[in-house]
């Protein structure tokens, strides 16, 4: 039996996406992904943001660069990780993962504002007044 090596992801574009092609002619798009993690209760509650590089190769990188057109997406992935190795100027070795993403789904429309503008733009736009409230 082999090994799996398998990820899934929500979270939010940090960058619009680059998009490239190899010299063979296939599209590469590159974007990081922020993915938010909440984790303690009450007073104790606490956050913390997870940057990961991703990258789509193909036909899907077209089109995920196609519809990405800005930072804050919402947007689910899932693909392999790989580990990158390397020699930086000074010959220390460095090492870094990303998803090599076979998978991708919108999960908010290509115009749609983040869930957060949207409830802020909600109660700025509030109809009622503190005398409609009944107590």
């Amino acid at each position: 039996m082999s090994d799996l090596n398998r990820c899934i992801f929500i979270g939010r574009t940090v960058h619009t996406p680059e998009l490239s092609y190899t010299p063979s002619g296939t599209a590469i798009s590159k974007f990081s992904l922020a993915i938010n993690d909440t984790y303690g209760s009450g007073e104790n509650k606490k956050e913390s943001v997870c940057f990961l590089d991703c990258e789509i190769f193909g036909k899907g990188g077209e089109i995920f660069n196609q519809y990405v057109t800005a930072h804050g997406v919402r947007v689910g992935v899932s693909g392999k990780l790989k580990l990158d190795m390397w020699d930086d100027k000074d010959g220390n070795k460095k090492r870094k993962h990303k998803l090599l993403v076979d998978n991708f789904q919108f999960l908010q429309g290509k115009n749609e504002s983040s869930t957060a503008d949207k409830v802020e733009k909600s109660f700025s736009e509030n109809p009622f007044s503190d005398s409609d409230v009944p107590f």
